[in-house]
């Protein structure tokens, strides 16, 4: 049930990868590297977002972004499971009135 779900807010609120091109996005480049660079930071990140939209429990969302791009990663397993733990839930996986609470 938990993969549907993801994949519905996926549905509703991901991001296509072509929106991190310089090209979809109007963006000139002094030097191709740099843009090929810059593009791979866009991708990674819409990777994560996506992998947070998909996954509910920090453990397995942890896992899912150090293999989104493990050369970016300088924290390691146990920071970035340890910060995700912090909160039990994502935000939008909470119940609406704890959001407006701020919970």
């Amino acid at each position: 049930m938990q993969l549907r779900l993801g994949r519905f807010w996926k549905f509703l609120f991901g991001i296509p990868l072509a929106e991190t091109t310089f090209a979809r996005r109007g963006f000139r480049a002094m030097e191709d590297r740099t843009r090929q660079h810059l593009e791979r930071i866009g991708a990674t990140f819409v990777d994560g977002y996506h992998a947070a939209l998909l996954e509910s429990a920090p453990e397995s969302l942890a896992q899912r972004l150090l293999e989104t791009a493990p050369e970016l990663v300088r924290a390691g397993p146990g920071r970035v499971a340890g910060a995700l733990a912090g909160s039990r839930q994502a935000p939008h996986r909470l119940p609406a009135r704890d959001r407006l609470a701020g919970a």
